[in-house]
């Protein structure tokens, strides 16, 4: 189902100035704004000046080489709001083969790249209570693993350090 998928992500093309010639309703969406009202605007126009200045590197970068782009990359999600996004950026030719500009495809991952970093964050929770329980253990009994090693297992099964907690 490639409509519901493009229906989903941000699509537009570029002109060689970085102008947007054509943009989905999904982009429109993004920025609150009805799509006819993006065309002829430029990312400077719709970002702030640190995130306008790295698009338009990027598209410059794949207009130079010819060759596509895909990046996890921080975006706008309206006026003061910012998200992540998977783009990916190709160079538009026309039918002489000069590039005429980029096109891409923007689909939003905020909410993966939230989870992501939930999840490290725990892991890292999760390193230092067994640290601390380790090293509470060798105090008590030594640092000789054949004495230790048994009662750390049995604390870590008795703490359920890693038994999934109740949402």
């Amino acid at each position: 189902r490639p409509w519901k998928i493009a229906s989903m992500s941000s699509i537009w093309i570029k002109d060689r100035e970085s102008r947007f010639i054509l943009v989905n309703r999904k982009f429109g969406e993004v920025f609150q704004r009805a799509p006819s009202e993006l065309i002829g605007k430029t990312d400077l126009d719709l970002s702030s000046p640190e995130l306008a200045e790295m698009y338009r590197n990027d598209d410059q970068l794949v207009m130079a080489t010819r060759q596509p782009s895909r990046q996890e990359e921080r975006i706008a999600r309206g006026p003061d709001a910012y998200g992540w996004s998977e783009t990916v950026k190709v160079p538009v030719l026309d039918v002489q083969g000069n590039v005429v500009g980029t096109a891409g495809v923007a689909r939003d991952i905020t909410e993966r790249r939230l989870a992501q970093s939930l999840l490290e964050q725990r892991v890292q929770e999760r390193t230092h209570e067994l640290s601390d329980l380790l090293e509470q253990l060798r105090s008590e009994v030594g640092d000789d693993p054949r004495t230790w090693l048994p009662l750390f297992y049995k604390r870590v099964r008795d703490r359920r350090i890693f038994a999934r907690r109740a949402a």
